[in-house]
Order: C-alpha cells, then sequence, then structure tokens
C-alpha cells in the first residue's frame, strides 16, 4: 500500500493512511488513523465532492467518518464508501449530520467503557481520531466534551494542557458516577429531539402521511420524525434500529397493515419506558384489527380525508405525553 492523504478527513488530525487495490472490486482499501479501514469505490474517489476540497464541509467529512467507524462497530464488514453515499450526505441537514453533543458525551463514555471492560486499565490518553469513534467534528471538540464529563465526575483523569492544545485527559476511566450514566442511556433513559415512525413500508399511502402531514405537523412542536428510511449509515439494520429508538423522545407505530415488525418495535419501545403512540388506518382495522395486547393502548385512528383531523388528535396526544403546552 502506498501512503497517501485519506480522501475522505483529508488527515484532519495530522495523521497518514495507505491506500491500495480492494480485492477484485472497482475500488480502493484504505487504511486510516482517524477514519478507520473502509473501502472506496474509483467513482466515489473521483466525484468533484471528495476531489475538491471546498465540497465538502469538515462536518461532512466528519460524518463519513463517524459513520464508517460505526460500520465497523455494527457490522463485520469493511464498509464500502460510494457515490450515493457522499450524495447522501451532501443532502442532508447540517444539523442531522452529526451526533448532539450529549449524545458525543455518552459515546466518549462508551469508548472509554469498552477499553476498560477490554484491557481492565485505564486509557492512557485518547488515540489520534477518536473522534471519528464519538461523532465529534474534531479531536479537540471531543477532548473538551471529556473534560466536561471529567468536572462533572463522570470521567476520572489527569487533566493535560499544553500551549497551543486546548487540553486533554490522561490514564482516563469511568467513575462509578459515570458508569450508573452509561447504564442509564443504554436504557433508553435519556431522548433526541426525534421521534421514531414504526410502520410497514409496503403501504405506499402510509408513507405519503408521514411525508406530507404527520413530519411537518410534529416539527412544529421541536421534534422531528424518523423512520428506517431516513437512516443512510451502513451496518447491521437490527443494530441501527435499536439506536434509533432506544435514543428517540417517542415512538409512533402504525397497526394499519398488522405489521409484526412494527409490534416488535413498538414493544421494544415500551419496554424502553419510550411514550408509544399507535395508530391505524380505520378502514383497514377490521382486515387487521389491532392485537388484543394494545388494544387498550393510546391508538390514533386515521382514514383517506380525515388526515388533517388525524394529525392533530396525534399532536395533541403528543403533547399530552411529552408534557408540552400549547
Amino acid at each position: 500500500m502506498n501512503t497517501e492523504r485519506c480522501p475522505i478527513c483529508l488527515d484532519r488530525e495530522g495523521t497518514a493512511a495507505s491506500m491500495g487495490q480492494y480485492g477484485s472490486k472497482d475500488a480502493l482499501l484504505v487504511n486510516c488513523v482517524t477514519c478507520g479501514q473502509f473501502g472506496i469505490s474509483r467513482t466515489a474517489l473521483f466525484d468533484r465532492h471528495l476531489a475538491d476540497e471546498r465540497f465538502l464541509t469538515p462536518v461532512q467529512r466528519a460524518a463519513l467518518s463517524h459513520r464508517i467507524r460505526r460500520v465497523r462497530v455494527n457490522g463485520s464488514d469493511v464498509p464500502l464508501i460510494t457515490h450515493d453515499q457522499i450524495a447522501d450526505v451532501v443532502q442532508e441537514k447540517a444539523e442531522d449530520l452529526l451526533p448532539s453533543p450529549a449524545t458525543q458525551a455518552a459515546n466518549i463514555l462508551a469508548f472509554v467503557s469498552a477499553h476498560e471492560l477490554r484491557f481492565g486499565t485505564h486509557l492512557p490518553e485518547f488515540p489520534a481520531g477518536f473522534s471519528a469513534a464519538v461523532g465529534s467534528v474534531n479531536d479537540g471538540y471531543a477532548k473538551d466534551i471529556a473534560l466536561q464529563l471529567h468536572a462533572r465526575g463522570l470521567l476520572s483523569g489527569i487533566p493535560i494542557r499544553t500551549m497551543g492544545d486546548p487540553g486533554s485527559l490522561m490514564n482516563i476511566g469511568l467513575t462509578l458516577e459515570g458508569w450508573e450514566f452509561l447504564e442509564r442511556e443504554r436504557r433508553g433513559s435519556f431522548s433526541s429531539n426525534y421521534g421514531f415512525l414504526a410502520l410497514d413500508f409496503k403501504n405506499s399511502y402510509t408513507l405519503e402521511l408521514k411525508d406530507r402531514y404527520l413530519s411537518p405537523a410534529i416539527e412544529q412542536i421541536g421534534y422531528r420524525l424518523w423512520d428506517m428510511r431516513d437512516i443512510s449509515e451502513a451496518g447491521i439494520i437490527d443494530n441501527l434500529m435499536r439506536e434509533r429508538i432506544r435514543d428517540s423522545a417517542f415512538v409512533i407505530v402504525d397497526l394499519s397493515d398488522g405489521n409484526l415488525g412494527a409490534y416488535w418495535e413498538g414493544g421494544y419501545a415500551e419496554g424502553l419506558g419510550k411514550p408509544v403512540i399507535y395508530i391505524c388506518c380505520s378502514s383497514r382495522a377490521e382486515a387487521h384489527s389491532p392485537h388484543f395486547d394494545v388494544n387498550h393502548c393510546t391508538t390514533v385512528f386515521w382514514g383517506v380525508g380525515e388526515e388533517e383531523a388525524m394529525t392533530k388528535s396525534l399532536i395533541a396526544t403528543l403533547r399530552r405525553s411529552l408534557g408540552l403546552f400549547s
């Protein structure tokens, strides 16, 4: 392999990358200290967004690095970056590209805990490019969050500061409070600013209902509504789905088609203690009547031509569930 600049992160942390042929694929295999190991198709490599530094922002490049790292955690295959994946990142809203600072903080705790559980020792220092693993735009930003976690008593370690360096930690571990915080986070006790929609993707009308009515209305109360179509990153889909449900503020489950996957997702959310609201198309309820285990739960029925009335009822139910005022 030849040592070259990483096409994704541009060696933003001063680290080198090596590149070589990716087997028999029309792609290159890259080993980057920041991004990790990944393949990149030649079409993507010569995409103008990668070839010209001006076309991708540091946040967009950091998002690609983070998604590569996540694949290595959630799946065994070496991820392959394609032209379409780059296009997805270009089209995404800036606020959706990287995890929120609160989620980054939880990721830092998980990063440190993984080292402690594996080696039984504290982490000597944060490795180069660890920001990609936790979802920060750069190492300086991630280290600043780590210092705040240290100040709050969630991380142990020795603060170090040098000229021109915002600071970091060495001999890093989790305090007991940090372990307890991480356990609560893994049980879904903390929520992001989005809701998750579980549904049968074969029902095109329900998808239209979400895009035309539900999403715009829910945005007006300060939340976004996501379903599995909104996850453009690679990885084991079951793990990605669990993470989205775990971190959601609420879950909406459409029972119109009796989809067993939607029932499972609703049950998983119920088990985490998330607010779960069921919706169902009244004209299909006779063929797919909600199972008796959920027919006593809060359910908002809807029908063709009644979308706006249904949306108002759903928003009122969400406000009550989330403790929001009109």
